[in-house]
C-alpha cells in the first residue's frame, strides 16, 4: 500500500522514527534522554519539569541530562526539505 499523506509533509508520510512520541510531529530538535529515547526538546524540556520519568518506559530517568541527536536532526530537516508543507496540510491555528 502506498503511504499515507503525512500533516506535516508535501504527501509523504515521514518514517516513525522520525516523529516525537509526545507531539506526534516530525522534530526539529531531537534530543535523548538516559534511557536512549529521543523526543523533541521542547516536549521532553516540558516533561520533564513535572517528572522524573521516561515518557516511552515509566522507568525512572537516571539523569536530566539531554544530548542533542545531531545525526536523527540531519534525517528530519532532510525529510522536511523533502515534503514541504502545502496549503491543504499546513496547521492553521485560526481554524
Amino acid at each position: 500500500p502506498a503511504p499515507a499523506p503525512a500533516p506535516s509533509g508535501g504527501g509523504t508520510a515521514p518514517p516513525s522514527e522520525y516523529l516525537c512520541s509526545i507531539t506526534q510531529e516530525v522534530m526539529r530538535d531531537p534530543v535523548s534522554t538516559a534511557d536512549g529515547h529521543t523526543y523533541e526538546r521542547d516536549a521532553i524540556e516540558r516533561w520533564l519539569r513535572t517528572r522524573r520519568t521516561s515518557p516511552m518506559t515509566g522507568a525512572t530517568l537516571s539523569s536530566r541530562a539531554l544530548i542533542p541527536n545531531l545525526a536523527l536532526r540531519k534525517l528530519c530537516r532532510e525529510w522536511a526539505a523533502r515534503n514541504p508543507p502545502t496549503p491543504n496540510t499546513e496547521n492553521r491555528s485560526g481554524d
